[in-house]
């Protein structure tokens, strides 16, 4: 996250001072202690100079200048956390997978969900008095674990290695999360708030040179989904810490254009902003300008 923050400054090296300036950046972080520190992170990435010039009072001085990270509560999180369930969107994503997942998975992953109900002591999965999205909670969740202890050479249970090998279960989040963003209603409902607070960000003229928003891969491959640069049947996340990068560009007759791209240059492309009433459209064009402002939106370490 540190290293992002590095790489921020490298991207935008004229486009903001050295040294923090309020009215330039802001770091807004889910209500989440990881997510937090990654914000802070980044900042002191993006600051880093800022730090080395900073003098404190004492014999030893320390490097370090504070950066503020604002926080949603989760209570009230419809952006960044997803934390605050939208009931139309929550009716409809219960049935798509009760309708089109579950029975699927229950089908082939019946010997494992009684695995993981031993192992685990959770035994939701094998309540069928449960809604589907209830019975499925646990086992994907607990996704992120045996993936974690592999890539860090740390143990994995001999059960949970089933996890690294079976293709529905490596298939896990993304073939259970990609239903919450299905249809375009289910996008505006589930990403609409996010995407309408960073396009207000850019018509705003208050508002900061940079938006930094700390999340969840969720909420980043939604994101994508909706604006139709990830594969919806793609197996594969996001990857931890990525950072989508969404810059507002000018050009002749006031047109504007969003513009994601993300810090691997995996992909990169351009679209036209239309405002309607209720939601923004977003048409892909071929031409690349002159950033004037940016959003980023990161997943945690």
């Amino acid at each position: 996250m540190y290293e992002l923050g590095v790489f921020l400054r490298q991207r935008y090296p004229d486009f903001i001072k050295t040294e923090y300036d309020p009215k330039e950046s802001t770091f807004i972080s889910s209500d989440k202690d990881r997510t937090i520190n990654s914000a802070s992170l980044v900042a002191q990435g993006l600051y880093k100079n800022y730090n080395q010039d900073a003098k404190w009072n004492g014999k030893s001085p320390v490097q370090f200048q504070p950066v503020p990270v604002r926080m949603i509560p989760k209570e009230i999180d419809r952006y960044i956390q997803l934390s605050y369930k939208c009931p139309t969107h929550q009716r409809l994503f219960e049935k798509v997978i009760a309708t089109e997942y579950a029975p699927g998975f229950y089908a082939e992953m019946e010997e494992f969900m009684k695995v993981f109900a031993k192992e685990r002591n959770i035994y939701d999965p094998l309540n069928t008095t449960l809604n589907d999205i209830d019975r499925l909670h646990h086992i994907i969740m607990f996704e992120e674990q045996p993936h974690y202890n592999a890539t860090h050479n740390l143990p994995v249970e001999e059960w949970a290695q089933e996890y690294l090998t079976n293709d529905i279960l490596i298939a896990l989040k993304t073939g259970y999360l990609k239903f919450n963003v299905k249809t375009r209603e289910m996008q505006r409902l589930y990403t609409g708030s996010m995407l309408g607070l960073i396009l207000n960000s850019f018509s705003n003229p208050e508002a900061t040179k940079i938006t930094a928003y700390a999340g969840h891969d969720r909420i980043v491959y939604a994101l994508l989904v909706t604006l139709g640069v990830w594969d919806f049947d793609e197996k594969d996340m996001p990857p931890v810490a990525s950072a989508l990068i969404l810059e507002l560009y000018g050009e002749e007759e006031d047109h504007q254009y969003l513009k994601p791209t993300d810090v691997y240059n995996y992909w990169n492309f351009k679209c036209a902003i239309e405002q309607t009433q209720n939601n923004a459209t977003l048409q892909y064009i071929p031409q690349s300008t002159t950033a004037s402002s940016r959003c980023i939106h990161f997943s945690s370490i």
